[in-house]
């Protein structure tokens, strides 16, 4: 509370320092107080009704304009110059000080109200034009009725002159306001010169406008006479609203409203009544009307121009923008066409739209011919399987529903016609957040299968023939092993013999998984299923790491227990994908961990999941767990051996005979592999040879 006193001071000091007038605000006063009382006086001469109301009051436009240009400061001035006007025209004090207060009040509300409504001095916009008209029908209430009042209470007026008074005091501030306010306002800025033409145009134009004022308003035509002459007053205000801006408008207004009052007053035009008020006032009405309507009319036509000028302006930049798109279209479709894929576009109806050189070469057909065709009917996609794809599977059907798909297939340009092998990505075109299209990239792999199919065969001859010795090898190492002579070597050359036996094994696992891949790639190996227990075999498989299991102090729980039927499986396959998951378990999992080893029936299938605590696979590496050698980094740190191609096997067997392998992972934490067959069991399969178990 203390803090509220030194803040009123605060503001009060504001509001002095805001109030205090500079020498130029002085000037600007003593200014509007010339003109104020000026025409003050010469409206109060003019046929004012009980000597006071004023039908001719130029003084409130004068008013309006000096407060909204040189702010509320020049109110004082106003209240001045209002006062001593009527005091000079012998209005007692009282009423002199009332009028003054209306007009100063009326001057206040009016720019209040027009700085409200966000007024620009220019009148270029319909707002601001249609702002000042309301405002001169509004504020000019105040002054007459204060006025009045002030007179009244003075005895300075006969009170059945009271209606008249304030029609008369009221259209007079009213149309004041109208065309003096707006005169002044449009010619506070300097006039640009525009040229000769234009200077010509605005001397007929106002030599036009003379021609018509004297014409028809000192033309002495009488009471009877008829008033469609008038409306021959329209034709130059016309005229300055459609070739001119407001400035001019006003200007003509201004100048017509002289010419027209001046010759009223004289007696002359179709305004003429029996008496000069009537006269007067039938005029001002008329003056209002056309003042306002080509006010409107000239703003209406600003606004037009600049529509026009933005739009231009507009049209400039919008073809600005389509040479440039122009151009990178010529440089996207030349680098289209310049691409070694072969590219396909289709709408959201799956038509298509674009396509380049590389996939009309690719499947042999012309542009022109498929641009606009339903793809389904040019072109047949197929699995690397053989199996024909419908709509709902394949890939840039897929990308129409939001998904980015990257696979192998089959495509061929219609039924019956050569089947070509291509890698596909096929993405959605996304645009204000909805898919509108899709876009397939086709790169042909046929190069690629016969390279791969070449080293596979590499790989095949190379294994077949590094086997045989391998296997010798090996053989003879374990032969010398398992002798009494062993017991009797050197500790140092038995363990020499010991590294070089598992050096061996390690070895010959290597040949086998590579035998293994070139007949899985080249499918040449055979799946032969035959009913079995699956829980049976995984119980086996656990029993054979029981002893590493042990070492490690590991926690197996199993829950094999499902009731499932004997499954056709091919056991010796089935034997090496789980021996390879619980084998990766056992090794990846720290000592103390645990491994959980569940079998269950989900409806049509078989499920084997094995989870264990080890060390995870991190997020970045997930994507390429099934590929060939790879192992990821943390696992390759933990336990260096190891060749990266059991998952890789382990997914190509089970897939071929109809399973699936997933797997979840986190890293720190632990994996879990999951593996679904069907209870109908593997696909069967004969072929020249047999995966090595």
């Amino acid at each position: 509370m203390r803090q509220f006193p030194v803040y009123i001071g605060s503001r009060i000091r504001d509001m002095r320092t805001a109030l205090a007038p500079s020498a130029l605000d002085i000037e600007r006063g003593a200014l509007v107080f010339i003109l104020y009382l000026g025409t003050a006086l010469l409206g109060l001469s003019l046929s004012a009704v009980g000597d006071f109301a004023a039908l001719i009051w130029p003084p409130t436009g004068i008013a309006l304009a000096a407060v909204l240009l040189g702010g509320y400061r020049l109110l004082p001035s106003i209240t001045l110059a209002a006062f001593a006007a009527n005091l000079i025209t012998g209005a007692p004090v009282i009423a002199a000080a009332g009028i003054a207060l209306g007009n100063t009040l009326e001057a206040l509300a009016g720019a209040f109200l027009l700085r409200r409504w966000g007024f620009r001095s220019t009148l270029d916009r319909l707002e601001d034009v249609l702002g000042l008209l309301l405002t001169a029908v509004l504020a000019t209430i105040i002054s007459p009725i204060i006025g009045l009042a002030s007179l009244v209470a003075a005895g300075a007026i006969e009170p059945e002159l009271i209606p008249t008074a304030w029609r008369a005091w009221w259209l007079g501030d009213a149309l004041g306001m109208i065309v003096v306010a707006s005169l002044i306002l449009t010619w506070q800025r300097r006039p640009s010169w525009s040229g000769i033409r234009r200077a010509l145009e605005t001397v007929s134009l106002f030599a036009f406008l003379a021609a018509v004022g004297l014409t028809v308003f000192w033309t002495s035509q009488g009471p009877q006479s008829e008033l469609a002459a008038a409306y021959l007053a329209f034709l130059p205000l016309l005229w300055a609203a459609v070739r001119f801006n407001q400035r001019t408008v006003a200007t003509a207004a201004f100048a017509l409203a002289a010419l027209a009052a001046w010759g009223t007053l004289r007696g002359g035009g179709p305004f003429m009544g029996m008496t000069p008020f009537e006269s007067l006032f039938g005029l001002q009405v008329f003056i209002s009307v056309a003042t306002a309507t080509t006010m409107i009319l000239a703003a209406a036509v600003s606004e037009r121009g600049h529509v026009v000028t933005a739009l231009q302006g507009y049209t400039g930049e919008l073809e600005r923008h389509r040479t440039s798109l122009e151009l990178e279209m010529a440089k996207g479709e030349a680098l289209l066409e310049s691409l070694g894929e072969a590219i396909l576009a289709v709408d959201q109806t799956g038509k298509i739209s674009i396509t380049n050189r590389a996939f009309d070469n690719l499947l042999g057909v012309k542009s022109g011919e498929v641009i606009g065709r339903d793809l389904l009917d040019v072109i047949d996609v197929y699995t690397t399987d053989g199996a024909f794809l419908e709509r709902a599977g394949r890939p840039i059907f897929r990308a129409l529903g939001g998904e980015r798909v990257r696979i192998n297939c089959y495509v061929a340009r219609r039924a019956g016609a050569e089947r070509i092998p291509v890698s596909v990505v096929a993405s959605p075109l996304w645009f204000g957040g909805e898919v509108i299209g899709a876009v397939d990239v086709l790169h042909d792999i046929r190069r690629e299968m016969e390279i791969d199919r070449a080293k596979s065969e590499f790989v095949s001859l190379a294994s077949h023939q590094l086997r045989t010795p391998i296997t010798a090898i090996n053989w003879h190492l374990e032969a010398v092993i398992n002798k009494n002579a062993y017991r009797k070597l050197r500790p140092k050359h038995r363990r020499y013999l010991r590294e070089s036996h598992r050096a061996t094994q390690r070895l010959l696992g290597m040949v086998g998984a590579l035998l293994n891949i070139s007949r899985i790639e080249a499918n040449t190996f055979s799946i032969q299923p035959r009913p079995m227990h699956l829980g049976r075999l995984v119980a086996s498989v656990i029993e054979e790491f029981s002893e590493e299991i042990e070492k490690k102090k590991l926690h197996v729980q199993t829950k094999l227990g499902a009731p499932l039927p004997a499954i056709p499986l091919d056991a010796g396959i089935m034997r090496m994908t789980i021996e390879n998951l619980v084998s990766n378990a056992v090794k990846y999992t720290p000592p103390g961990g645990t491994i959980k080893i569940t079998l269950k029936r989900n409806q049509a299938d078989a499920v084997l999941t094995v989870a264990d605590t080890g060390c995870g696979i991190p997020k970045a590496d997930q994507g390429n767990v099934f590929s060939k050698f790879f192992r990821a980094q943390n696992v390759a740190q933990a336990v260096p051996d190891g060749n990266g191609l059991g998952l890789y096997i382990a997914k190509s067997i089970l897939e071929r005979a109809g399973g699936a392998i997933r797997f979840t992972s986190s890293e720190k934490r632990g994996t879990q592999f999951r593996i679904s067959l069907p209870l109908s069991g593997m696909r069967s399969q004969e072929k020249s040879s047999s995966l090595l178990i």
